[in-house]
């Protein structure tokens, strides 16, 4: 996978990066928040795309300016030496999130997405491999008990063999 592709994101995938609701995206997005593709208005998300590294800039900079504006309407309420401050922070934690990505510290949201797309599939392929594989110690059983033993037993197996498949490391594609 490229960088390229790591660093688009879409809608519903930007809120959850950025921690904020779909609303407060909206509102960002009417605020000028920068969009690489505009999507549908329907609830469907996917169509909406935005380049997460010019996103960053743009909140940057919209701090930026919100401290700019704080201080030309209250000059006495932070000085320009706090407002570089704030900068330089900003700058900063830019860089840690570059890091971070370089050492593979945090994982793209396509992977973990991958990942999940896996495990829905043997979870559905084992579960309804259930009937296969009881159907016949169930044929003549009508003690309920026993029926719902194993039951619980073939679903508990299912789930064991379904976490055992799931391999975290291949969230860090190279």
């Amino acid at each position: 996978m490229s960088a390229e592709n790591i660093q688009q994101v879409n809608k519903s995938e930007l809120a959850i990066i950025m921690g904020v609701s779909r609303v407060t995206l909206n509102d960002w997005i009417a605020r000028g928040l920068p969009v690489e593709k505009r999507g549908s208005r329907k609830k469907n998300s996917h169509g909406w795309r935005f380049h997460l590294p010019t996103v960053i800039e743009w909140l940057r900079q919209q701090s930026a300016d919100d401290v700019k504006r704080k201080y030309q309407q209250h000059p006495n309420a932070m000085d320009i030496e706090e407002a570089r401050r704030i900068e330089a922070v900003s700058k900063a934690e830019l860089i840690q999130i570059d890091l971070a990505e370089r050492r593979k510290e945090v994982v793209p949201v396509e992977s973990v997405g991958k990942l999940c797309d896996n495990m829905v599939v043997k979870c559905k392929q084992r579960l309804r491999g259930i009937p296969a594989r009881i159907s016949v110690f169930l044929a003549d059983e009508t003690n309920e008990k026993v029926i719902a033993k194993l039951l619980g037993e073939e679903i508990d197996d299912a789930l064991r063999v379904i976490s055992d498949g799931i391999k975290f490391d291949d969230l860090h594609e190279e």
